[in-house]
């Protein structure tokens, strides 16, 4: 566990071990996730397609997100 503290801007420092592990760098792009006495930091990934992934589930556990993306092409394609 570590511990940090927000800065006056509310910036919050995160441990070099997990900038390395995961990969963060300057500008590096995070969705902030609010949960049951939580606040939780996801890294999204360079691809946008992922950002999303796994945050909605659409009917019977399939991805809201990949069934748009379905739609979408079955309408490009008219």
């Amino acid at each position: 566990m570590y511990i940090t503290q927000a800065t006056i801007k509310g910036q919050v420092l995160i441990p070099v071990e997990l900038r390395k592990k995961y990969h963060i760098q300057k500008g590096s792009k995070f969705a902030v996730l609010e949960g049951v006495n939580e606040i939780v930091l996801k890294p999204l990934k360079e691809n946008p397609i992922e950002y999303g992934h796994g945050l909605i589930k659409g009917v019977k556990g399939k991805s809201a997100l990949k069934e748009l993306l379905v739609d979408r092409k079955k309408e490009a394609k008219r």
